[in-house]
């Protein structure tokens, strides 16, 4: 059942109206039916306030930072044959969100994002049969306040909107309690029964009880069942970490853990391992017979059940735990050469290894055979503030001007320089207003314009201005003709900027593109692009023209990701169309090799629906994409995370731990040896002349952004 017919049966007169405030928000009717929902929203003020919800939503959604199993968790998608296609987990759908309810939803992790504040109570629908708070029947909708009981007999159902992060459909025969609503947590209780969560929000934000264990999202949808013998938790996208007497299980998605009652976790395993794996495996987690059933475990584990022995290394001791070993030696043989003390002592980073092989193994990618890239990485700074969706610009002098983005509780007006000489960062001039998603663009005259982006109060923003490097101030330049954030500001050859796509709160106009001339310090328009397009990456080519790939052109739960490409004639000032993606993404990369060819490498379809480890090469002389070699792991948010090096070769520093070069001489991915301590989402990769690169910022699974930052030495020895 959709949220979107629970919001019918609150107003009956209106549901129809109310399905199309979304499309009629985006532009997307016609004018006859534009016009018709217009004149209601005039006489109907129930349905005025929740469009005005609609548009802050809106501008919220640009803000959120997705969330997605940590990397070193994530199941990644490699590509056969060349055929790209995203990373997808199955998933139960029991209901259905509407465009409305969805952008809500994201919107309310935005605003979590931003510490404000949460109700004490969350909506529930039937969705059959009498389900009861307390003494009290569920009619139509009700609301459920801390503290307070759902309980469901054999012929209800409910449905409860988590805090506007997600939804949570309860079986027959369940009941659960609202424990907590919170800035930093949402928390329900599950005595008994089954529940489905799908939930978007910050990793450890959600959680549920039960009598046994707690269920924390990590960004996922799950099944959860309890009964008086304890929790079974089953992960169809996602992972989840499954918590019982101070111990830990991580669940992805195809696994399920259990919990009792009397504070037992049993290890993950996945659902299709075979039978007499997984009853040996309960033998050993629940039963008195663990030496017959620990020796069955080993036996018939497969590859992919190396995940559950990994788990089950410091639940064993002794002669178990180096048979363990040994059996995880046997199925990992790309892992024997780490240390058997180490592992056995579980030394902390030699378990993160193990944990790495056993990632490898379960997509069927053998590390051994992933080139080893030349190079080395140093840790410098750190920055002075920690910083994800920032800006980072070489400047002349050598330095590097960072500027804005978001901490964790605000939007940064503030800047920073980093000196490759020092190795360290030191205070600049703050912009003129904080910005988050915004551009930042090196002009021929040395100077950065700054451009758009998102400000503090969730605000798209039009706004431009101008850093100095002089005076090391920035002062105001006028403003676009449209707000835009998550846009692309290109520097074309005759020194001005070409301003393309971003999400607007004007979507009829985001088509619109705009030219910045420095001689005269003013936008102008530049031509219609011919798909809406945000999230995308904007190139310049040898020739003067620039490329445009792929992108979004929605701006809901449902946004619609395109695997369009286009060409923009500064001669002419206008956009057409060129050859189309392999597939669709958005918050990818994209670079310009030597040879002319661009690289546009990772990204994602959408929101939970997959994410690429492809990469694929677009030929101007063609105007046709190719692939090429593909990464060793999946990674989005990167747009600003790769750079092409004074060799010729790609440095991809973001969306995870381990770097990776590309080379276009073999078309082949090489994995560097050290890395990063965290995923680095919305970090930034910037080329030093001394053809080191600096990588900087960004945030990791935990939702929280960094302050970290390293420089790459591509010729440095080991």
């Amino acid at each position: 059942m959709s949220f979107a017919f629970v919001k019918q049966l609150i107003r009956p007169g209106c549901w129809r109206y109310q399905r199309q405030l979304s499309p009629y928000h985006d532009g997307e009717l016609d004018q006859t039916t534009a016009a018709r929902v217009e004149r209601h929203l005039a006489g109907c003020a129930a349905c005025r306030a929740q469009f005005e919800d609609l548009r802050l939503a809106a501008r919220l959604v640009a803000a959120l930072p997705e969330l997605e199993a940590e990397p070193s968790m994530t199941p990644h998608w490699h590509k056969p044959d060349g055929a790209a296609r995203p990373l997808g987990q199955p998933r139960r759908i029991g209901f259905v969100l509407a465009p409305v309810a969805a952008v809500l939803a994201i919107a309310s992790v935005a605003v979590w994002y931003f510490n404000r504040g949460a109700v004490d109570s969350w909506e529930v629908a039937r969705l059959s049969g009498r389900p009861m708070i307390g003494a009290n029947p569920v009619a139509r909708t009700a609301r459920l306040h801390e503290g307070e009981w759902l309980e469901t007999d054999a012929r209800s159902r409910a449905l409860i909107q988590a805090g506007l992060l997600g939804q949570v459909e309860v079986d027959p025969r369940s009941r659960v309690r609202l424990v907590k609503t919170g800035a930093n947590e949402y928390r329900l209780a599950l005595a008994h029964g089954r529940l489905y969560a799908s939930i978007v929000a910050p990793p450890r934000l959600f959680q549920v009880e039960t009598p046994s264990a707690v269920a924390i999202d990590l960004g996922c949808a799950y099944t959860l069942d309890v009964d008086e013998t304890g929790s079974l938790l089953r992960v169809t996208s996602g992972w989840v970490s499954l918590e019982c007497s101070g111990h830990e299980s991580f669940v992805p998605a195809g696994a399920a853990a259990r919990a009792t009652t009397d504070g037992r976790l049993g290890a993950p395993y996945f659902e299709d391992a075979s039978e007499k794996f997984r009853q040996a495996l309960a033998r050993f987690d629940f039963g008195s017979d663990k030496t017959d059933a620990f020796a069955t475990v080993l036996a018939e584990a497969r590859t992919r059940d190396a995940l559950t022995i990994w788990h089950l290394l410091p639940r064993v001791e002794g002669n178990e735990r180096e048979l363990a070993h040994e059996r995880l030696v046997a199925l990992l043989p790309a892992a024997k050469t780490l240390s058997k003390a180490d592992t056995l002592r579980l030394d902390p980073a030699t378990l993160a290894k193990w944990k790495e092989a056993v990632e490898f193994a379960g997509v069927g990618v053998d590390p051994r055979k992933i080139p080893v890239a030349t190079g080395i990485l140093k840790p410098v700074g750190p920055m002075l503030a920690a910083r994800d969706s920032h800006t980072a610009t070489l400047l002349p002098d050598g330095k590097v001007l960072i500027a804005g983005g978001g901490d964790r509780n605000a939007v940064l007006a503030s800047a920073e320089l980093f000196d490759p000489a020092t190795g360290g960062f030191s205070e600049t001039g703050s912009m003129t207003t904080p910005r988050g998603a915004h551009e930042a663009t090196l002009l021929l005259n040395g100077k950065v314009l700054i451009t758009g982006g998102m400000d503090g109060r969730h605000n798209l923003l039009a706004s431009a201005e101008i850093y100095d490097p002089v005076t090391r101030r920035f002062t105001g330049a006028g403003g676009m003709r449209i707000a835009r954030e998550a846009h692309r500001a290109t520097l074309l050859n005759n020194g001005k900027i070409l301003i393309t796509g971003g999400l607007s709160p004007e979507w009829p106009r985001q088509k619109l593109a705009e030219i910045y001339d420095p001689a005269t310090g003013a936008f102008s328009p530049a031509g219609e692009m011919t798909t809406s397009r945000a999230d995308h990456t904007a190139t310049l080519l040898a020739n003067g023209q620039v490329l445009l790939g792929a992108g979004s052109t929605g701006r809901s739960i449902n946004e619609a990701v395109t695997d369009t490409a286009e060409l923009f004639d500064p001669a002419t000032n206008r956009f057409i169309a060129t050859g189309n993606l392999s597939a669709p993404r958005h918050k990818h990369a994209a670079v310009r090799l030597r040879d002319g060819k661009v690289l546009m490498i990772g990204g994602a379809d959408s929101r939970l629906r997959g994410i690429y480890n492809s990469a694929e090469l677009y030929d101007p002389a063609t105007g046709k994409f190719s692939p090429t070699g593909a990464m060793s792991v999946a990674r989005y948010k990167i747009r600003e995370a790769a750079a092409l090096l004074v060799d010729g070769r790609v440095l991809i520093a973001g969306g995870g731990t381990r770097l990776e070069i590309y080379d276009p001489a073999t078309g082949v991915f090489s994995l560097l040896p050290d890395r990063v301590t965290t995923a680095l989402r919305y970090s930034t990769t910037t080329l030093l002349g001394a053809g080191t690169a600096l990588i900087a910022g960004g945030y990791g699974g935990e939702g929280l952004p960094n302050a970290g930052a390293w420089v790459y030495h591509p010729e440095a020895n080991r």
